[in-house]
């Protein structure tokens, strides 16, 4: 139910160009998108993932499990702090150009 939810997000992020990381902030465009990219990529992530534990014989649910729980764990920290990291450079931008404007 969680990966459906994160891959809802990610699509929606990629689409509208727009994703919340709260407390009133907000990234836009480009920026957006990168981190919706990132949350979308746990479906190949564990697709690829599957493949190889199912070549190599290893087709048990633990394996499955683990993997799972890790690339979504992984995907959702890499998007939060790769957003933040964003919002800084785009919380400066906007700044610089309210600044000339």
């Amino acid at each position: 139910m969680l990966e459906i939810v994160m891959l809802i997000v990610g699509f929606v992020t990629l689409v509208s160009g727009k994703m919340s990381l709260g407390k009133g902030r907000n990234l836009s465009g480009w920026r957006a998108r990168i981190c919706g990219a990132i949350l979308c990529s746990h479906l190949a992530i564990v697709f690829c993932g599957g493949l190889i534990i199912g070549l190599t014989g290893n087709a048990e649910i633990v394996p499955h499990i683990i993997l799972t729980l890790g690339s979504m764990i992984f995907t959702v920290s890499l998007a939060v702090v790769i957003g933040n990291l964003l919002y800084k450079g785009q919380s400066d931008e906007t700044r610089v150009e309210q600044k000339f404007a």
